[in-house]
């Protein structure tokens, strides 16, 4: 009697065909599959470990952009030519950093003048020209802010912020897409959230 109340309650009552809560069959997928597409450019540098990237606001003429800021793992922040694939310049000793661009028109004035010695005298000799100009801005997480003219430009600012930034900028680019080139577009500004919550923008006055 004992066995027969074990192999009664050890049977598997239901079969596979006559299951209470048969399984809905899934649909065929339609999501095409992956293509692996291959690097055409490489910059091989091993120790090298990028942590993040951060593209320029795109250029006015073919709505792409021309600059990243590449930071990494060893306290460096490289700007990278992303027609040409080249690093132009590289900041050491800053780990831990953030970075943003900020895009400002910038006036420059030309002599016309057919003799390159000879300074303008006037208005009618002059022509004013109007460029866009990209900065850098670098956080580093021990507190200080540089402030980076590109592309070979020196550096035009360096303050004390203090801890527990985050910086935001309004414009960048999009790497592998571009915009439509236009004759406007809206400039990219800065902003530091700081560990309050209070939000100031990073704001450069004068020419740079």
């Amino acid at each position: 009697m004992s066995s027969l109340a074990k192999t009664f309650w050890g049977m598997n009552t239901t079969s596979a065909g006559n299951s209470p809560n048969p399984k809905p069959s899934e649909p065929p997928s339609t999501t095409a599959p992956s293509t692996e597409i291959p690097a055409l450019v490489t910059i091989p540098d091993p120790p090298r470990s990028i942590q993040r990237i951060y593209p320029a606001p795109p250029s006015l003429v073919h709505g792409k952009s021309t600059l990243a800021a590449l930071p990494d793992a060893l306290g460096r922040v490289s700007v990278l030519d992303l027609h040409e694939c080249e690093v132009i310049r590289v900041f050491k000793g800053i780990r831990h950093s953030q970075c943003a661009w900020l895009s400002l028109w910038d006036t420059i004035s030309h002599s016309l003048a057919t003799n390159e010695n000879t300074l303008p005298t006037d208005t009618s000799t002059t022509a004013v020209e109007k460029r866009l100009s990209l900065v850098l801005v670098i956080y580093a997480a021990r507190g200080v802010l540089e402030l980076h003219h590109m592309r070979h430009g020196k550096r035009i600012a360096a303050f004390q912020v203090g801890g527990g930034i985050r910086l935001i900028e309004t414009c960048h680019g999009i790497l592998g897409s571009s915009f439509s080139p236009v004759k406007v577009l809206p400039r990219s500004k800065c902003f530091m959230i700081g560990p309050t919550g209070k939000v100031s923008e990073v704001v450069l006055d004068g020419k740079i």
